[in-house]
C-alpha cells in the first residue's frame, strides 16, 4: 500500500512541475507579446504625432496610409496572440489546483478521503508552488491598447492627409502675370516658352500660351508650385492652334520630376482623350476614348485622381475611367503641353483631396478577410 501511495505521490508530483511550467511559459508569452504590442504602439504614436506637428506647420506628411494598415493589423494580431496565451494560461493555471487537489489528497492520512486545506508548511511535501493567477486589469489593459492602436492609426490618418485643402485657382487675366507671380514653374527647358498674352477669345481677353518647342526636349510641363498633392480634382480650359504637327493639351498631376508624372489630354490630332503615367522618362498609356475635338475651339477638362483610380471628361461628356495599380506618391499639379505645337490656357484650377488608399495598400486587409 505504501508502495502505491509514494508512486501516486511520484506521478502527481512529476505532473505538477510540468503544469507549473507550462503555466510559466504560458505567462512569459503573453507578457512579450503584449509588450511588444505596447511598444508598436507608443512607435504608431510618435510616427501620428510628428506627421500631425507637419501637418501643422504645413510641411508635406512622410506617413502613408500603407503604414497605417500595417500598424493596426500588426497590434490586432499581437493582442490576439496575447489572448490566446492569457487562454491557455487559464486552462493550465485550472490544471495545476486540480493535480494541487490530489497532491493533498494522496498526502493525507486518510488517503481516500479528499478533504481541501490549506497549503502546508513552505518546504513541506504537500507545499504549493506559485502559479500564475489570471488578473482581471489584464482586460482593461488589452481594451486600453486596443483603443489607443485605433487612435493612433486615426491620428496617421488624418495627418497623411494634405496639409492644405484649399482650392488653388488661376485666370491669366492681370496685367503682367509673370509665372514666378503666379506661383508656376516651367520643368522642360527648350520645350516652348510659357507666357501670358492678349487673347480676345479668352476671358478677360488674357490667356496663357505655351509656343512652340524642341520636339526632342519632350512635353512642356508647368507646374505649380503649391499645388502638391497626389489626389485631385483639376479643371482646365484649353485650345490648341490647327497649324502646328502636334495639337494637344492637358493638365500634369502627381509631378515628381521631369522623367516621373501623370499626364492627362485631349488630343485634337488623334481626337482622343488619353490618361498617361510616365515612368523613368517612358511614357505608357493608361487609357483613351474617343473625343472628337476640332482645334481652334475652346475645350474644358476635368480631372479626378483619387488612389488607383483616374477620370478624366471632356466638355462634360462622359468621363475616361482608367484604373492605375501602380504605386503612386504625391506630386505637383499644373499644365501640360507638347513641344511641337501652340497651346492656350484659359484658367486652371486645382483642388487637393485628402489620400484616398490604393488597392495595394489595402492587400494586408483583404488577405486578413479571407483568412
Amino acid at each position: 500500500m505504501e508502495q502505491h501511495e509514494d508512486r501516486v505521490e511520484y506521478e502527481v508530483d512529476d505532473a505538477l512541475r510540468s503544469a507549473r511550467a507550462q503555466a510559466a511559459a504560458h505567462a512569459r508569452r503573453e507578457r512579450v507579446l503584449f509588450a511588444i504590442a505596447a511598444s508598436l504602439l507608443a512607435l504608431l504614436a510618435a510616427r501620428g504625432l510628428l506627421a500631425a506637428l507637419a501637418a501643422i506647420a504645413g510641411a508635406s506628411s512622410p506617413v502613408v496610409p500603407l503604414a497605417s494598415t500595417l500598424g493596426v493589423i500588426a497590434c490586432g494580431v499581437l493582442l490576439v496572440a496575447a489572448r490566446r496565451a492569457r487562454a491557455r494560461l487559464d486552462g493550465v493555471v485550472a490544471h495545476v489546483r486540480l493535480l494541487e487537489i490530489v497532491r493533498d489528497a494522496a498526502d493525507h492520512s486518510l488517503g481516500a478521503l479528499v478533504v481541501l486545506r490549506e497549503p502546508s508548511e513552505p518546504g513541506g511535501a504537500g507545499a504549493r508552488e506559485p502559479v500564475p493567477t489570471t488578473r482581471s486589469s489584464s482586460w482593461a489593459r488589452r481594451a486600453v491598447a486596443m483603443a489607443a492602436c485605433v487612435a493612433a492609426v486615426a491620428l496617421l490618418g488624418w495627418a497623411a492627409a494634405p496639409a492644405s485643402a484649399t482650392k488653388l485657382r488661376w485666370r491669366f487675366v492681370g496685367p503682367d502675370d509673370a509665372l514666378s507671380a503666379l506661383d508656376l514653374r516651367a520643368q522642360v527647358e527648350g520645350s516652348g516658352e510659357w507666357k501670358v498674352e492678349d487673347h480676345s477669345e479668352a476671358t478677360g481677353a488674357r490667356a496663357l500660351v505655351n509656343g512652340a518647342g524642341d520636339p526632342a526636349r519632350g512635353p512642356s510641363l508647368l507646374v505649380a508650385t503649391k499645388a502638391w498633392t497626389r489626389d485631385l480634382r483639376a479643371v482646365t480650359r484649353c485650345k490648341v492652334a490647327a497649324d502646328q504637327p502636334a495639337r494637344a493639351c492637358g493638365v500634369v498631376f502627381r509631378f515628381v520630376d521631369d522623367r516621373n508624372y501623370h499626364a492627362a489630354r485631349l488630343d485634337a490630332a488623334r481626337g482622343a482623350l488619353v490618361v498617361a503615367r510616365v515612368s523613368q522618362g517612358r511614357e505608357q498609356i493608361l487609357g483613351t476614348q474617343v473625343a472628337p475635338a476640332p482645334p481652334g475651339v475652346w475645350q474644358e477638362l476635368a480631372l479626378e485622381a483619387r488612389g488607383d483610380r483616374i477620370r478624366l471628361s471632356w466638355n462634360g461628356a462622359a468621363p475616361l475611367e482608367v484604373i492605375d495599380v501602380a504605386p503612386a506618391l504625391a506630386g505637383g499639379a499644373g499644365l501640360w503641353a507638347p513641344a511641337a505645337g501652340i497651346s492656350y490656357f484659359d484658367e486652371l484650377a486645382v483642388d487637393p483631396m485628402p489620400a484616398t488608399a490604393q488597392a495595394f495598400e489595402l492587400l494586408p486587409l483583404l488577405a486578413k478577410g479571407s483568412s
